[in-house]
C-alpha cells in the first residue's frame, strides 16, 4: 500500500513541524542555560573576591597576632629586666653593708 503524495507531504509538514517546534524550545532552553551561565559566573567572581578579601584580613590578622606576642615577649623581657635590676641594686646595697661593717 503507497501512500498518496498529499499524505507524505502532511506527514513531512508534521515532522518539520515537530523538528522546529523542538529547536525552539532549545534554543529558549539555551538562552536560559547561558542567562544562568552567566549569572554563576558573576556569583563565583563575586565569591572569589570575598574569598581574596578574607584571606587578606586573615593575614594582616596573623600579622597583630605575631606582633602582639613580640610585644608580649618584649614586655616579660622588660619586667625582668627591671626585675634584675631592682634585685642587682638590693645586693649592691648588702654589699655596701657588708663593707662598712667589715670597715668598722
Amino acid at each position: 500500500m503507497s501512500e498518496s503524495s498529499k499524505e507524505i507531504v502532511e506527514r513531512l509538514k508534521k515532522q518539520i513541524e515537530q523538528l522546529m517546534n523542538q529547536y525552539s524550545l532549545l534554543e529558549e532552553r539555551c538562552a536560559s542555560l547561558e542567562e544562568e551561565n552567566e549569572k554563576l559566573q558573576a556569583d563565583l567572581s563575586k565569591e572569589r573576591d570575598a574569598n581574596k578579601q578574607l584571606s587578606n584580613s586573615l593575614s594582616k590578622c596573623k600579622m597583630q597576632y605575631e606582633k602582639l606576642q613580640m610585644s608580649q615577649k618584649t614586655a616579660l623581657s622588660v619586667a625582668q629586666a627591671q626585675e634584675n635590676k631592682e634585685r642587682f641594686a638590693q645586693l649592691v646595697r648588702e654589699i655596701d653593708k657588708c663593707i662598712s661593717l667589715l670597715q668598722e
